[in-house]
């Protein structure tokens, strides 16, 4: 994400268009800051279907340490997407920065 801070980044938005029907299995964040402290604290996640609110998170906080993970899992009810769906994937730091993270959004498509 790399944005030097919040205010200048009011989060990010990456979106597939799916093959499969399925659903949104989990999602995790690693802040890959090297000093001794986290550059990113809370994160908040939200899918959007077709442009319609599916889920969202709420805040996700991450420990103290740096080089840490934070991650969750979504129920199968949660997040359900057919073939042909737009999906979006919403990302906010709602404190902290963005610089140093990554976020893997891990899929659960049913063939």
């Amino acid at each position: 994400f790399n944005s030097l801070s919040d205010a200048s980044s009011g989060g990010e938005q990456h979106f597939i268009v799916t093959p499969y029907g399925g659903y949104v299995h989990s999602v995790a964040f690693k802040n890959t800051a090297t000093g001794s402290t986290m550059t990113a604290a809370n994160m908040n996640f939200r899918v959007l279907v077709n442009g319609t609110l599916s889920h969202t998170s709420g805040v996700q906080t991450f420990t103290a340490a740096a080089r840490t993970y934070k991650g969750w899992v979504l129920s199968s009810s949660n997040a359900v997407f057919n073939s042909g769906d737009d999906l979006r994937f919403q990302f906010r730091c709602t404190s902290g920065f963005w610089q140093d993270t990554c976020a893997v959004v891990v899929l659960k498509c049913i063939i």
